[in-house]
Order: C-alpha cells, then structure tokens, then sequence
C-alpha cells in the first residue's frame, strides 16, 4: 500500500477525533490533537517492524522538536497487528522504554480491533490501523488534571475513569458521606459549604490536610449516586466549615437513595 493513502487514512481518523461531541462534552474526543497539528508538533510515521526498530523511530521523536507523534503499525512478516493484544503490548512496550532510560516519555496504543467503547462511543473503532501514541509523561498527565475543570468526563462512568487511569494522581480526595437531603441541595447548587462537627474524629481527618476534590457517596448501596466536587477550602470556627466548588462528575445521579 502506498504511503500516502496510509497517512490520508489516519489524517481522515484524526479529522474525526478533533469533531466535538456531545459524549465527551461538547467537546473533541482528543481535546488537544488540533492544537498540535495546527502548530505542526504532531509528528505522524509508518513503522513496519521489519525495516526499523521502535527505538529507532522513538529516538527520531524525541530528537526531533515535536511534542507528540503517532506510530501507524504495518503488518510485517511475525506480526500481524490483529492478533496483539493491546494492553499487554502497551505495558510491554513502556517497561522497555523505562529499562533503556525513556522515562520522560509514554507510549500509549490503540487497536481497531479492541472491544472499546467510552462515554457511549467507539472512538478506536474508526481507526484505520494499529496506532501508538508518542508523548511527554508530564504534558500527558498535565493534559489531564486540566480536562477536571471542564465537562469533558461528564458522561465517563467511574469504571471508565479507572480503566483510562486519568484520575488525578496527585489530587488528594476527601470521601464523604450523605444522606439524601444535603446531596440533592449540593447537587441543586443551593448548598455550597459543606459542615462537620469539631470532635477529635474530624479533627484527624480534616486539619492540616489538604484536599483538591470531596468525593460524596448519598448512602453506602453499591450503586449510590455519587459525586466529585472541587474542594476550595476550608474554615474552621466552631465547627469545620468546607467551601465547595464546580461539580466535577456525576454517577448514579438518576437513581434515588436514601
């Protein structure tokens, strides 16, 4: 196949991960992918195993003054990218980078053929082949704390947020529970401080300690409504006052508990 049908088969796929959608907020399946081929930072190769190593083509990438590349894996003699599975190559491939001292960079895959949805869409369906995605460690997890302040993961469910790993690492979260009168107020917007008694048990758990998000659970059901706020802050007179700020996700919201 001629190279550049290859490439116009991945711009083409590219082109639609930049079209906005309402599953992911309004927003484009890859929020930041225009940006990068706007400013010409996107760097896009063929690699067919058999005539280069990924080593050879990761040392381009970072020699070169891109931010982010994407790799279109070609079927070669001993690999046929159908039959790899997705996950176990990703791991495989990032344990090989950190071994020969790639530790800046992160290398994430995606297959055509994976049963993947997200959101309620099948973004790496469309692919046309088996892509890897080549970037900065820092920039990537950067690029995630920054899609919390919008409505990008608005319709994510918590087993998703879990299997893409993009929770915050570095947020520290304050579980609370509620029962359903304060959770709909805060829901609703009309309750904006949050308060607890000043015993020794709260005392443990709220002073000196710094919050990012308050993760509230209406009740203990397995399938509780649940939702992550920003935490801005707190006061402490005679009780701890906690200020809330932008709902960051929502679960469950349509059921009702007690």
């Amino acid at each position: 196949m001629e190279d550049k049908k290859i490439i116009n088969e991945v711009i083409e796929y590219l082109d639609y991960l930049e079209t906005p959608s309402e599953n992911f907020g309004g927003m484009a399946v890859c929020p930041f992918l225009r940006k990068e081929r706007v400013t010409k930072n996107l760097m896009i190769e063929i690699w067919r195993p058999n005539e280069n190593s990924f080593f050879k083509i990761l040392d381009k990438f970072v020699e070169s003054d891109k931010t982010s590349a994407v790799l279109v894996c070609m079927d070669t003699d001993g690999i046929m990218w159908k039959q790899i599975g997705r996950n176990k190559y990703q791991k495989a491939m990032q344990i090989a980078m950190e071994e020969k001292g790639y530790k800046k960079q992160k290398a994430l895959c995606f297959s055509p053929w994976e049963e993947w949805s997200i959101a309620g869409e099948e973004t790496r369906k469309k692919a046309p082949y088996f892509l890897i995605n080549l970037a900065d460690t820092d920039a990537l997890n950067e690029a995630h704390r920054s899609l919390w302040k919008t409505k990008y993961f608005d319709n994510f469910s918590e087993k998703e947020l879990e299997r893409l790993k993009v929770y915050p690492k570095k947020k520290k979260v304050l579980h609370l529970i509620l029962m359903k009168e304060p959770f709909d107020k805060i829901l609703s917007g009309v309750k904006t401080i949050e308060y607890r008694d000043k015993t020794d048990y709260w005392k443990t758990r709220l002073e000196n300690k710094k919050f990012d998000l308050i993760k509230f659970r209406n009740g203990y059901q397995k399938n509780a409504r649940v939702m992550l706020v920003e935490h801005k802050g707190m006061n402490i007179t005679d009780r701890y006052e906690i200020s809330l700020g932008k709902i960051i996700r929502k679960e469950n919201i349509e059921k009702e508990n007690n």
